[in-house]
C-alpha cells in the first residue's frame, strides 16, 4: 500500500463555506453552485470533421465552423464537437441553468461567418456516442439526438458572438444519461452552398476566445455522508496483467482491459484490476450506494472497446487476495469471489463510458471484510479472440478519465466525528499565506499540497500548533491539502487566487 494517499473529494471546512474552483470559477450561494468551465487545450476537447477530407482529423486546429463551401470545385461540409467534462458533477445534481458561449474571430484558414447564398443558422444537438478529439473524422463522427437542441439564428455581422445560448436542458441531460452524452455537436439547419459560422476552438491562442460553458446547479439534500474516490498516478493503484507475457508488470500503463487477443498470432487474454483505499469509511458502515465510473477513450497502443468476434461483456469481482500495483503479473494475480459480481454489457461503439455503475453490494463486502478485499478485477465474460473492453487507468494523462469511485453510507447510532476532521485551513481561497489551525491536538502532525493535476507543490513535516504557510508562489487554482497526523488522515479543499 503507497504511504501518501491523496482523495479528489471536497468536505467541509470548520463550518465555513469551501468555495471549489473548477478550471476557472465557482461560487456557491445558498444551496446552488455555479461553475464557469473555459478549458485549456491540454484538456478541452473539440475538433470539426469534414466531409471533402472524411479521413483527416482536424483535433486541433485553432477554430472549429459549421460550414458549407467548395473544396477545389467539389462541394464539402463541416460540422464541429465540443465536449466539456462534467464528471465531477454531484450523481443527482438538478441544473437551474446552463449557458454555452462561442467566440468568433477572423480566422486564417477559415475566415469568418458567412452568408453569401443563404442562412447560416446552425443546430446545437447533444452527442449521444463517444469520440476522441485526437482521432475522430467525418467517417467516424459521433451520434446525435435533436431531443433539446438548441438553434443558433443567422449571424448579422462577420465577427459575431454567440453568448449564453440556453443549453439547460440539454446538460440535465448529459447528467442524467452521462453513458451516452458526449457534449455539443454544431451543424448547419441547411447544409448547401456558401454558408458559415465560424468560432475559436480550445486550441486558439488567444484564451479569450475559448469556448465557455456557465452552469448553476443545486445538489441533492444530502442524506448520508457520501465521498468521491478519484486517484491520481500517484496515489492510484491499477494495472492489467497479460497471459502471453505472463511475467510482466503492467502497473503503469495508461488504460487497464478486458480483452481476447492475438500477439504474433498467438492467442492473449488480459485482465484489469483496480484498487481504491476504503480507509475513510468506517467498518460498520451501512452502504446505501457505490457507483463506479470507468472511461474510455482511444489508446495509442490498445485503441478502444471491441466486439469484432463477439461480445465484449464483461464482469467486475471482489479480489479477496493482496497485490500490489509494481509487482502483480499473470503468473502472480490474485484471487477473486464472484459473489455480487456486476456486470458491464457489451459495448455499441468504440469509445463509450461506463458511469454510475451500481457496485453498492460489491463495496458493502469490501467495507464489512476489509483484511480480505482488495479492489476490483476486470475480466471478460467470455475470453475468447477477438473482443475487448479498454478504459483509461489512473496513469493516463488525461485526469478527467481516471477510474472514480462515489461512494455514500451511513451508520446506526451516534458515531462521533473522527478528531482529525477539526483541523481548520483559513483564509479560503487564500493569496499570499494560509494558517493551519489543528484545534485541540498537541502532536506533530505533516501537510502536503496537490495541486489539480496530481502534483506535490508544498511540503512541510513536524509541524505542531497554529502554523502559517507562504503560498504566495503557487499558481492561482483549486488544490487538495493532505494532513497526516500518526496514522490518521484528513483531506482539505483549498482555493489560491492571486
Amino acid at each position: 500500500m503507497r504511504k501518501n494517499r491523496f482523495h479528489a473529494y471536497i468536505f467541509g471546512c470548520c463550518n465555513l463555506l469551501c468555495t471549489f474552483f473548477l478550471m476557472l470559477l465557482s461560487i456557491s450561494i445558498s444551496s446552488q453552485t455555479t461553475v464557469v468551465l473555459r478549458p485549456q487545450a491540454s484538456i478541452a476537447k473539440d475538433a470539426h470533421v469534414h466531409s471533402r477530407l472524411e479521413s483527416s482529423n482536424f483535433g486541433e486546429n485553432v477554430d472549429f465552423l459549421s460550414a458549407s463551401g467548395t473544396n477545389s470545385g467539389i462541394p464539402y461540409v463541416t460540422r464541429a464537437l465540443i465536449n466539456f467534462d462534467l464528471s465531477w458533477l454531484p450523481y443527482g445534481a438538478t441544473i437551474e441553468q446552463a449557458s454555452l458561449s462561442l467566440y468568433s474571430y477572423e480566422s486564417l484558414g477559415n475566415g469568418t461567418h458567412s452568408t453569401q447564398s443563404g442562412s447560416n443558422a446552425s443546430k446545437l444537438q447533444r452527442v449521444t456516442s463517444g469520440w476522441d478529439e485526437s482521432i475522430v473524422t467525418w467517417e467516424t463522427q459521433p451520434y446525435t439526438t435533436n431531443e433539446y437542441e438548441q438553434i443558433l439564428p443567422e449571424s448579422t455581422s462577420d465577427i459575431q458572438h454567440y453568448l449564453d445560448i440556453d443549453v439547460t436542458n440539454m446538460v440535465q441531460e448529459m447528467v442524467d444519461k452521462p453513458n451516452s452524452s458526449y457534449g455539443f455537436r454544431l451543424s448547419l439547419i441547411t447544409e448547401e452552398l456558401y454558408r458559415k459560422l465560424v468560432f475559436a476552438s480550445s486550441d486558439n491562442a488567444d484564451a479569450n476566445l475559448h469556448p465557455k460553458l456557465a452552469i448553476t446547479y443545486t445538489s441533492p439534500e444530502p442524506v448520508d455522508t457520501c465521498v468521491t474516490l478519484r486517484p491520481n498516478a500517484e496515489t492510484g493503484r491499477d494495472a492489467m496483467i497479460h497471459s502471453t507475457r505472463s511475467s510482466e508488470n503492467f502497473g503503469t500503463n495508461s488504460d487497464v482491459l478486458s480483452a481476447a487477443w492475438t500477439n504474433g498470432g498467438v492467442p492473449l487474454v488480459t485482465r484489469g484490476f483496480i484498487y481504491f483505499d476504503l480507509i475513510e469509511i468506517p467498518e460498520s458502515a451501512e452502504i446505501t450506494a457505490a457507483r463506479l465510473s470507468l472511461y474510455s477513450y482511444h489508446s495509442k497502443n490498445n485503441t478502444g472497446h471491441s466486439t469484432r468476434d463477439g461480445s465484449n461483456k464483461s464482469v467486475l469481482q471482489r479480489v479477496i487476495s493482496g497485490w500490489t500495483e509494481e509487482d502483480v503479473t499473470w503468473d502472480t494475480q490474485p484471487e477473486i469471489t464472484n459473489q455480487n459480481e456486476v456486470y458491464l454489457q457489451q459495448t455499441t461503439h468504440e469509445i463509450q463510458h461506463f458511469v454510475n455503475t451500481d457496485v453498492t453490494q460489491l463495496v458493502q463486502d469490501m467495507v464489512d471484510d476489509k483484511s480480505n478485499s482488495f479492489g476490483f478485477r476486470l475480466k471478460l465474460l467470455t475470453e475468447e479472440r477477438y473482443r475487448s473492453m479498454l478504459f483509461a487507468s489512473s496513469d493516463n494523462a488525461d485526469s478527467t478519465l481516471h477510474p472514480k469511485l462515489e461512494i455514500c453510507y451511513k451508520m446506526s447510532g451516534n458515531i462521533p466525528e473522527p478528531e482529525e476532521l477539526s483541523i481548520c485551513i483559513y483564509p479560503n481561497p487564500a493569496d499570499k499565506e494560509v494558517t493551519i489551525d489543528p484545534g485541540q491536538h498537541e502532536s506533530y502532525f505533516s501537510v502536503m499540497f496537490v495541486n489539480s493535476i496530481g502534483q506535490r507543490v508544498i511540503e512541510y513535516r513536524d509541524m505542531k500548533g497554529v502554523s502559517t504557510i507562504n503560498v504566495s508562489q503557487l499558481a492561482s487554482g483549486f488544490y487538495i491539502v493532505a494532513i497526516e497526523k500518526g496514522k490518521l488522515y484528513t483531506y482539505k479543499p483549498l482555493v489560491i487566487t492571486h
